[in-house]
């Protein structure tokens, strides 16, 4: 197909990191756009959100299973920019890609089943629903429900 200089400016800028909002010359030729805008688009704004948000979380682990295994906090390292906005997500995350060792209880994703239900940041609350906190330089510290008996890890 035969592009007029319009269309080639067009596709270029629009295959740049701004992109064209244009829409049809009803008084124009057929195929004509006039050019109403130009905004950045997404492959800028991911350029932009390429930059690591690396966020540390310190984990409870014990393993009773292993002899001498004594508790102990381990830290992770994941990526917020990666990572889903709950704290549940971070966590699976962490099974995922990190450690698949990692033993945690999760069902519904909602708020409504209480399996996920541990202790993060000092306070009791379901993983699903917390948000992760944003200060990067602060160490999320997860442990499992206080004053239950730990079967293993997260789970009580």
């Amino acid at each position: 197909a035969v592009m007029g200089p319009a269309a080639v400016a067009l596709k270029r800028v629009a295959s740049s990191s701004f992109c064209c909002l244009a829409k049809s010359d009803p008084k124009g030729p057929k195929g004509c756009f006039a050019i109403v805008g130009i905004q950045m688009c997404r492959g800028a704004q991911t350029a932009a959100a390429a930059v690591p948000r690396i966020k540390k979380f310190a984990i409870y682990r014990w393993d009773p299973d292993k002899p001498g295994d004594k508790p102990r906090m381990q830290t992770y390292e994941v990526d917020l920019n990666k990572c889903g906005p709950m704290v549940l997500d971070a966590l699976i995350k962490i099974k995922n890609e990190l450690d698949s060792t990692l033993t945690f209880r999760r069902s519904c994703r909602e708020g409504i089943c209480g399996s996920c239900a541990m202790n993060i940041a000092g306070g009791n609350t379901l993983a699903c629903i917390k948000k992760i906190d944003p200060d990067l330089n602060k160490i999320t510290k997860i442990y499992p429900l206080p004053h239950m008996y730990v079967v293993k890890d997260l789970v009580p």
